[in-house]
């Protein structure tokens, strides 16, 4: 049964590397449904989040699909389940006095991050539900513009691919931990 799975690849920090990587999923018709893309702790290295609705045999042939790329170090499958995740939205609303209004943004732990005369934009940082059910409270009072992160996650317990790449950094270049 497919279910959200996430992949996170740790790769060097070159032009065109993001296409390579997901030509793999269009290659196999593979949506995928969250992208972020960021430096780590390691100067050069990428990080990449890909969640995508498949089956686990599916994302683990995907996984080595993209370990064939030269330029990637690791690739890390991991079920929602074993990770801590999290997603920023940005919520614009038209400024009103409301005690529903206000209701919803206590109780949705929503954070107001700009503000004028006509217009309150507003956080939230959270589980993917969290930020869903923010959403979801808020449209009643007529959400003018909304903007949603990718999800980044990061592995509950070890950290295998950390101690690799930098085992591999203390050289010339970042080795793999294959």
């Amino acid at each position: 049964m497919a279910r959200s799975v996430c992949l996170t690849v740790f790769s060097d920090n070159n032009p065109g590397l993001l296409h390579r990587v997901t030509a793999v999923f269009t290659r196999r018709k593979i949506n995928i449904e969250s992208l972020t893309v960021s430096e780590t702790e390691f100067p050069g290295v990428s990080r990449y989040t890909i969640v995508i609705n498949a089956e686990r045999d599916v994302a683990g042939k995907v996984a080595e699909q993209i370990r064939k790329i030269i330029e990637v170090h690791e690739v890390v499958v991991g079920e929602e389940e074993s990770l801590v995740s999290r997603e920023i939205a940005l919520i614009k609303i038209l400024r009103r006095e409301d005690d529903a209004l206000s209701q919803v943004i206590a109780d949705h732990h929503l954070v107001l991050v700009s503000e004028s005369a006509h217009v309150l934009i507003y956080e939230r940082t959270g589980a993917v539900e969290e930020v869903s059910d923010a959403l979801f409270a808020l449209r009643p009072f007529g959400i003018i513009e909304f903007v949603r992160s990718g999800r980044i996650s990061m592995g509950a317990i070890g950290a295998r691919w950390s101690e690799a790449i930098n085992a591999g950094s203390q050289g010339v270049g970042v080795s793999s931990p294959r």
